[in-house]
């Protein structure tokens, strides 16, 4: 039988790993995780809002870290998830623009019955290719068929 001194070896993963330290994380993985968010994110103040959403997060829910991986591990798989969070954040609120404000001045006309309408110089080039003769062209009904 082991004695007192040298242990239980069926002494859990759990009790034998450090307990949490939230306060040394900043110091231990702070650059390291910067770093990541930064890489990913491509915005220094981004990059910090992450870290910070990554820790307040790891703060929250340290008492239900299992210790099956290391703090740095831990704290890499929150982040992960606050960067998703910030891009699905980006693309609810995203707003497309198919043309510029100097391409609406420059192409269309701004007053009169026309408004809204492209200008004759700026318009798009019609189509030289008639229709009809397209029916009669072997190129186009050999791409047909190999559609069908």
């Amino acid at each position: 039988m082991l004695s007192a001194l040298e242990g239980d070896p069926l002494q859990s993963v759990a009790e034998q790993q450090p307990a949490v330290n939230p306060s040394k994380w900043l110091d231990c993985h702070g650059d390291y995780l910067y770093r990541y968010a930064l890489i990913r994110v491509r915005d220094a103040a981004v990059a910090e809002d992450v870290l910070q959403e990554t820790l307040l997060a790891a703060i929250h829910s340290c008492e239900r870290h299992a210790g099956r991986s290391s703090e740095r591990t831990w704290l890499v798989g929150i982040m992960k998830h606050k960067v998703v969070d910030h891009f699905r954040r980006l693309a609810r609120t995203a707003q497309f623009q198919l043309t510029t404000e100097a391409d609406e001045e420059n192409c269309f006309e701004e007053s009169g019955p026309w408004h809204g309408h492209w200008q004759e110089d700026q318009a798009p080039l019609s189509w030289s290719v008639d229709a009809a003769g397209l029916l009669e062209s072997s190129e186009f009904w050999e791409t047909f068929h190999r559609c069908v």
